[in-house]
């Protein structure tokens, strides 16, 4: 029996055949596809995700996106303007939980 060590092997994305890393050229022994080693780009990845969270978050807060209609009257409001409009017209739950989950989160989360 041949003993392999297990950091030489390589697992098929497509047909999940369990393959010897041959260096830069590995094809599938059973469905001849090309495989190779996934790198790890977790901090990478999580500074763009941040990055394009940041950029998305000032648009979302700049343009209006709450439209209300009181008596008649037609509001377009950004998301703390909405949160104002609903406190003065006694909606406190409401503008409570907007504020909250739009407010507060999202930025103790870009903090953390």
């Amino acid at each position: 029996m041949i003993e392999i060590d297990e950091d030489k092997l390589i697992r098929c994305p497509v047909c999940d055949a369990v393959n010897i890393d041959k260096g830069k050229e590995n094809t599938c022994r059973r469905c001849g596809s090309a495989i190779y080693h996934h790198r790890s780009f977790s901090t990478e990845k999580s500074w763009a995700y941040l990055i394009t969270a940041m950029v998305a978050y000032i648009p979302a807060n700049i343009y209006p996106m709450l439209v209300t209609n009181a008596f008649g009257t037609k509001d377009e409001s950004t998301i703390l303007g909405g949160v104002v409009l609903l406190w003065e017209l006694e909606s406190y739950p409401v503008a409570v939980v907007i504020f909250f989950a739009s407010i507060v989160i999202p930025v103790m989360k870009f903090l953390s």
